[in-house]
């Protein structure tokens, strides 16, 4: 039996592993705090007296013939060696003291006595334990050399409930703990207390993340964390709340919520938010159970996953469509809005504009990047897609042609400084404000395209559209172009595979050629890009741009 599953007579203890007793002169020291020294102690002990156990025992003479004796181990039974006055029976009830314990030689893991046996003879001999002085002081009589506490002394009444609370402690763990060394045991004991009273507050644990992913430079998952513990706040209604106060009942009175509450002033209603709010907050509980909790040595301080128990509504899929190919048309022959402006500000209406095509002559970058861009390398825009560059490992490297629609618009908007591409980090303090604005002068332009939901990313979803359904490009030229991750079964190839941006260039030519001409369609038959017998049906859509 394990040494920690053993009875509760004190004297189960193997002597030599029983902690030494404080001398009279000692300062009182915090029962806990000895203990974990004391274990510490023998830890470092150890090392020194195991190359002694495993060094084989010399023999000695046999007192009754004179021949040598051969050395062996005598093995105990179940939680000790032990010699009784009385002879065994099935109902004995051992009295400790009329019992001899013989360990001392083993370790916690293996009892056992030194012994020496003489074969002509037919005789076993070993050494016995030293009678403890009766006559020495108080601690000197409760406790030998060995700290072998004796039955009844003060140290076993004072210490007992401390080694009682260590051994619930480690049963908790049950056979885990059989793996432990020491140092894990200390650090189980010693944080125990603390487990028991283990208190975490969810929203200042998210916020700490948060900054931490902004840190690291997870800008878009930063702010996606960020709404949903805004929302999860407001559901709750203050700023703190304890982890483990966080049930699968609590998680389904926030899906209520979400799904009841009203819209922002001026904003349409998220059909999305109960599933990508939980789906959030449930990552987030799982970092601070992977941060808190050990399963390996048995330390729980998170035991509950309410967002894994709770049914969560599916993720609607988006209606959002891109343009046709008649309303794309529309938007360059858009005028410009000469309402008056402050100086210096754009106009909000050819801003937006501006940019959607300047979006889409450049295969649909994103608003971000064009704010952080930086210039031009040999008539090439080369830049990090930032929505993804964190999860992949090629950094979600884009590189793409400069056209001479979109270098039109890049000397518009060129920044005379040369600090970066354009002037937007003069005119706007973040890229956010910068897309705010530029969204809402698309707004403007849809009105007037009859499009009302136009925003930066229908651009790009209209560049996959066109040259899917009316160029006739393969949709891996298009992924490509996107700078999408490769597909499961091409990942591997990919790998392999040096990257051709010529074959990007010349489809984004032959997109932009095709919108700016009259053709509804292009004739497959001299297409470069798809054959006549893979070419796609009208019905098919496009692949859908991320």
């Amino acid at each position: 039996m394990a040494f920690w599953k053993k009875s509760e007579d004190p004297w189960d203890i193997d002597p030599e592993k029983r902690r030494p007793a404080p001398q009279p002169d000692t300062e009182d020291r915090d029962p806990d705090t000895g203990l974990l020294e004391d274990l510490r102690t023998w830890n470092e002990n150890r090392k020194a007296e195991k190359a002694l156990r495993e060094t084989p025992p010399a023999p000695i003479p046999c007192p009754w013939c004179g021949g040598e004796m051969e050395p062996g181990y005598l093995v105990g039974g179940r939680d000790a060696v032990r010699l009784v006055r009385r002879r065994p029976g099935g109902l004995r009830l051992m009295d400790p003291e009329d019992t001899l314990y013989l360990q001392g030689d083993g370790t916690f893991w293996c009892d056992y006595k030194i012994a020496w046996t003489c074969k002509a003879c037919r005789k076993l001999v070993l050494d016995l334990p030293e009678e403890a002085n009766e006559d020495a002081p108080q601690a000197a009589s409760e406790v030998n050399e060995k700290f072998d506490f004796k039955r009844g002394t003060s140290y076993v009444r004072d210490t007992m409930p401390i080694i009682d609370e260590y051994r619930k402690i480690c049963n908790k763990c049950a056979d885990k703990i059989e793996t432990m060394n020491v140092d894990q045991i200390v650090e189980l004991i010693k944080n125990y207390k603390e487990d028991e009273n283990f208190k975490l507050d969810f929203i200042a644990f998210g916020r700490r993340h948060i900054q931490q992913l902004r840190d690291n430079d997870h800008k878009g998952n930063a702010d996606m964390y960020q709404c949903a513990l805004n929302a999860f706040v407001r559901f709750l209604r203050r700023n703190k709340i304890d982890i483990n106060k966080i049930t699968s009942r609590v998680v389904k009175q926030f899906i209520t919520f979400l799904e009841n509450e009203k819209p922002r002033a001026g904003h349409k209603k998220g059909r999305r938010s109960p599933s990508l709010y939980c789906a959030t907050l449930k990552a987030l509980h799982n970092v601070a159970k992977a941060e808190y909790n050990d399963e390996d040595i048995g330390v729980i301080r998170i035991p509950l996953s309410p967002f894994s128990r709770t049914k969560v509504p599916p993720i609607p899929r988006t209606e959002k469509k891109p343009m046709t190919l008649e309303q794309l048309r529309a938007v360059f022959n858009v005028p410009d809005d000469d309402t008056f402006q402050r100086r210096g500000d754009y106009n909000i209406r050819n801003l937006g504009r501006d940019i959607g095509l300047l979006s889409f002559f450049l295969i649909g970058i994103n608003t971000v990047d064009l704010y952080n861009c930086t210039g031009i390398q040999n008539g090439r825009l080369i830049y990090n897609r930032t929505k993804t560059k964190n999860r992949r490992q090629d950094k979600a490297k884009i590189d793409i042609r400069i056209e001479p629609e979109a270098l039109a618009l890049i000397e518009k908007y060129r920044d005379p400084t040369g600090v970066r591409l354009f002037e937007f980090h003069r005119k706007y303090a973040n890229s956010d404000i910068f897309n705010a604005q530029v969204n809402k002068g698309l707004k403007r332009v849809g009105k007037v395209i009859n499009f009302p939901d136009l925003e930066t990313y229908t651009f790009r979803r209209t560049w996959a559209s066109i040259a899917w359904n009316h160029c006739g490009i393969r949709d891996d030229i298009v992924d490509f172009a996107l700078g999408h991750s490769p597909r499961e079964e091409k990942k591997l190839a990919h790998i392999y595979i040096t990257e051709d941006w010529n074959i990007v260039d010349k489809a984004n030519r032959a997109v932009i050629d095709f919108v700016k001409s009259n053709q509804t369609e292009v004739s497959l038959t001299n297409s470069k890009y798809i054959s006549n017998e893979t070419a796609p049906e009208k019905s098919v859509q496009a692949p859908v741009a991320s």
